[in-house]
């Protein structure tokens, strides 16, 4: 917290009590700036909650706790009804490390308004923290109001869980930590069912799972946990709202890293021009914006904006990787190449930079350089997963398929959820003829993770044209196919097969059609003669058999 002398004059009187300016030379001039442009604003109206309000919401976004402290009491005092300015308190006070405080304003926030799911759920965790019965009972009313806020709605959009899903894993945890696993499960159970893509119930899941004596859950749903985001904080809208108020360069930049966290990239990008906007000499600004810029496909912007990072001579290893990235993102290889090179002359004993220097090395082609630091590494990490992945990659593209699979087998063996290495290990089988093993492959990669699209087309291909009658099921897929809502030649393609093997020849010629209609806006020469070639032999009321990976 910011140390602060009541401040300059004002050109206008002000009424008793209104807080005091910061002084200047405890402030940035941007913030400064803001602050007292504020400050007028609010005084043109200083009988308006929302005026003096959005003043303590300047403040508190820009570290000046007491003067924000202030005009909440302020905001509301005068309009009681108005529970937003006593929410705000209860940040202010947990961010001061005040939590009695903090909870007595959640007290009276849910006792004021009872459809503001976050504040349910704050409350709830302090109860659970302190070892309260009643926390089960608070998490249900979070799930409660999260139904009529429309906080649930603007999630979605935001492509981030809703406090509803944070609330049912705490009520999961609650359950497990009070000896009821079983239940715990079923309650993670619907959770993963309604939000699939929540990382943190998939690896509670997976470890009660285990704990339960179920190996084969708890492989899934760890293997989905490791594609999906860390935990992170829920949103919450007011505490957001705060950002837009902020001209802090350091605040932005750590509500930025949350963001990013959260998996909420334009969240990201937008704060991090932001803090770039009011100091375009900061390097976490720099990097923040970067890496939003690479994200929205604005690759030469964030080279120019990385390479004057370098200049600052500031944490160069970061910068060095992550230009590497924007060089990759544009398929300039030997430019990435030399940026890895760059950040291993920093660092020669970081694992991560070698390894995506070997798998750079691989991409270019040069197997014998990317073969030679694996080994290496090899050396000094003998149980390092990605280095035999790697490896099986390399043997793979030398058509070396017996030796892929010993080295994709090995990173299994190593780690069992590490997925890379899933499709050329299952490409490798079907090149020696093991189908069946193959199969198991593709199913193993969609436990991990349901939907994904190669391990659904691959293993339907399988399943709908494996030279191999033991292998065939034309029905599996097609309801592989079936639930695929991407619609595109190359699943058209695969879905004919499924048909085809079913039996429904007239229906596996009609997809074709419909996929060789597709190919007239964007044509695929190759494609297109494989459709031509396979129409004909369903026309035959003939299944295509066909003993290669998927198309």
């Amino acid at each position: 917290m910011l140390v602060l002398v009541p401040a300059c004059s004002r050109e206008a009187p002000v009424p008793a009590g209104w807080p005091a300016l910061p002084d200047d030379g405890a402030q940035r001039a941007a913030v400064m700036t803001f602050l007292r442009q504020q400050d007028q604003q609010a005084l043109r109206e200083p009988d308006s909650a929302n005026a003096v309000g959005a003043l303590g919401n300047a403040y508190h976004a820009n570290g000046v706790y007491e003067q924000a402290q202030s005009c909440y009491e302020r905001a509301a005092q005068l309009a009681p009804q108005d529970w937003r300015w006593i929410y705000y308190q209860a940040l202010l006070a947990f961010e001061q490390g005040d939590s009695d405080a903090g909870r007595n304003h959640l007290d009276a926030v849910v006792a004021a308004h009872q459809d503001y799911a976050p504040a349910w759920y704050r409350l709830a965790g302090l109860q659970a923290k302190s070892g309260e019965e009643q926390a089960a009972q608070t998490y249900q009313r979070a799930i409660e109001a999260d139904k009529h806020s429309g906080v649930d709605r603007i999630s979605k959009l935001r492509g981030v869980p809703p406090v509803t899903a944070y609330a049912m894993l705490s009520l999961a945890r609650l359950a497990a930590d009070g000896g009821d696993k079983a239940q715990a499960r079923r309650q993670l159970e619907q959770l993963t069912k309604q939000h699939p893509d929540f990382g943190a119930a998939h690896r509670l899941l997976g470890r009660l799972a285990g704990e339960l004596g179920d190996p084969a859950a708890r492989f899934n749903h760890l293997g989905r946990a490791a594609s999906l985001p860390m935990f992170a904080p829920p949103s919450d809208p007011l505490d957001d709202q705060l950002a837009l108020s902020c001209h802090d360069v350091g605040e932005l930049i750590r509500r930025a890293s949350v963001a990013q966290r959260r998996g909420e990239g334009q969240l990201h990008f937008i704060l991090a021009m932001r803090a770039l906007e009011l100091d375009r000499d900061d390097p976490e600004a720099m990097l923040h914006a970067a890496v939003g810029l690479k994200a929205n496909g604005r690759v030469a912007d964030a080279v120019k904006l990385l390479k004057k990072r370098l200049a600052l001579q500031v944490d160069q290893f970061t910068t060095w990787m992550e230009l590497s990235s924007c060089y990759e993102k544009a398929n300039r290889l030997a430019d990435s190449e030399h940026a890895f090179r760059q950040a291993l002359a920093i660092n020669d004993t970081n694992i991560k930079t070698r390894i995506l220097l070997a798998m750079n090395l691989v991409s270019q082609r040069k197997l014998g350089e990317a073969t030679s630091l694996l080994r290496q590494m090899q050396a000094d990490n003998p149980n390092l997963t990605e280095i035999y992945g790697s490896l099986g990659v390399i043997a793979y593209l030398e058509e070396n398929h017996e030796a892929a699979v010993a080295q994709m087998r090995r990173a299994l063996e190593l780690n069992p959820y590490y997925l890379g290495p899933r499709k050329m290990l299952a490409e490798s089988l079907l090149q020696l003829g093991r189908y069946a093993e193959a199969a198991e492959v593709f199913r193993g990669t969609l436990s991990g993770i349901p939907g994904d699209r190669d391990a659904t087309l691959g293993l339907a291909w399988l399943l709908a044209t494996c030279p191999e009658d033991a292998v065939r099921d034309g029905k599996e897929a097609t309801r592989l196919m079936q639930r695929q809502r991407r619609k595109d030649p190359r699943g058209l393609e695969v879905l004919a097969a499924a048909y085809a093997e079913t039996g429904a020849f007239d229906k596996a010629a009609a997809t074709v059609e419909q996929a060789l209609a597709m190919l007239q806006r964007a044509p695929i020469p190759k494609l297109i003669q494989r459709l031509q070639s396979q129409r004909a032999v369903y026309r035959q009321n003939k299944p295509v058999r066909d003993s290669r990976p998927a198309p």
